[in-house]
């Protein structure tokens, strides 16, 4: 596990420093990016602690799968095949369904398409039958760059020591293991961070295009217009008549889910298609409260060491902490990241789900709110409590892995 020193916890004016200062322009803006491209201690830290939680994936992968399914004593192997599929479970065969086949059933409208294009792309060279691992490789590699991407990121805006945990954090969160299977959780969390570090650095047709991506990865993409609008403003010092013609760049994030509406009224007949099969999984628009205390009726209700308690209590507890972290964000982090962090909060509380679990899927969507785990870098100054929440991460984390890979309900 990557170590960080008993010299990152001391009082942090250098981080309070870092988000006082402005957006760098001209020859800082150069240096920063050359700084971004060399190899630096803040890439080596990244490429150390990528290797270590995939390597911890695969230990689990192998070690948790043949156990589980293996009989007592039995010599008999689980098959090698079983093994090395085990990660292709619950949205990962949505995914790889429309790779190989493309969108032909409305359901499908749900999982964006930016995501299985990619896949796609990567699969041509072999053909669809190379999809999985294809699929998994896209995954990792989106990761990676979204892990460094942060770090770049966290260390202008918060500094190097609340940096390097925030990332530890984001990469050891229960379930980060989204980030290692074929979903597009890495691909919408790498986006969000580049648009991110495109607007702190003025640079709005790309900020723009950026976002157009992330909307063309989840719904969510269409959210990156709020941080937009204010980084631009601000920049201009709330002075929209000192507006130029760059800021027409904010258009390009709408344009990204327009283009897949226009697509699903070419192929379903309903422009809002990705929306209106969110019945299908019981997310319906409630008050953003509602879905809070139905759980806590659920669990009011729920068996004791019941599966519905233990699942439902991992769901309420996700999003009581994204509601803490997205709440204490507000007097740290620049505005744009705590607004940002705000509206995808308000999305997956006001679309509970009416089954059983409330908050299904809330363990999951916390990985899309990474200014909270800013935050959370910020707040975590003593050793001891940096080093608990290193544990009981990477504890959940392989427990919850393990229950994806067995094919058991998570999220």
């Amino acid at each position: 596990m990557q170590q960080i020193s008993d010299s990152e916890f001391a009082p942090e004016a250098p981080e309070v420093q870092a988000l006082q200062q402005p957006v760098p322009t001209g020859s800082e803006q150069r240096q920063w990016l050359a700084w971004l491209r060399r190899p630096s201690a803040a890439l080596r830290q990244t490429m150390f602690l990528f290797g270590v939680t995939r390597l911890l994936f695969a230990l689990v992968t192998y070690f948790g799968y043949i156990l589980f399914n293996a009989g007592k004593y039995s010599p008999a192997s689980v098959g090698v095949g079983n093994l090395l599929a085990s990660w292709d479970q619950w949205d990962a065969k949505w995914y790889l369904g429309i790779v190989q086949q493309g969108y032909h059933d409305p359901l499908q409208a749900a999982f964006f398409p930016l995501y299985p294009l990619l896949v796609k792309l990567g699969s041509l060279p072999f053909g669809d039958g190379v999809a999985y691992p294809v699929a998994l490789v896209v995954s990792n590699i989106a990761f990676f760059f979204a892990l460094w991407a942060l770090r770049v990121l966290a260390e202008r805006e918060v500094g190097p020591e609340a940096a390097a945990r925030a990332t530890l954090y984001l990469a050891l969160f229960p379930t980060a293991l989204f980030f290692f299977a074929p979903y597009n959780e890495s691909l919408f969390v790498l986006l969000a961070v580049a648009c991110f570090l495109a607007l702190r650095r003025g640079q709005w047709l790309l900020a723009g295009g950026v976002a157009l991506l992330a909307a063309l990865t989840r719904s969510a993409g269409i959210f990156l217009v709020v941080p937009f609008a204010i980084e631009y403003a601000q920049q201009h010092g709330w002075q929209w008549r000192r507006a130029r013609l760059d800021a027409l760049a904010i258009i390009l994030i709408p344009l990204g889910l327009g283009l897949y509406s226009l697509y699903c009224w070419v192929q379903f007949g309903d422009p809002l298609a990705f929306a209106h099969v969110q019945i299908h999984w019981g997310r319906t628009l409630q008050w953003p409260w509602a879905g809070l205390w139905n759980q806590l009726v659920i669990l009011a209700h729920a068996q004791p060491a019941s599966f519905f308690q233990a699942h439902n209590l991992l769901d309420l507890a996700a999003t009581l902490m994204m509601i803490a972290l997205v709440s204490l964000g507000w007097r740290r982090l620049p505005l744009a990241y705590s607004c940002y962090a705000t509206v995808l909060l308000a999305n997956f509380l006001l679309f509970p789900q009416a089954f059983n679990d409330a908050l299904a899927s809330n363990q999951r969507f916390a990985l899309e709110v990474f200014p909270a785990f800013l935050t959370l870098g910020l707040l975590v100054r003593r050793p001891a409590i940096h080093q608990a929440i290193v544990i009981i991460f990477t504890s959940l984390l392989s427990l919850l892995t393990l229950v994806f890979i067995t094919g058991r309900w998570l999220v």
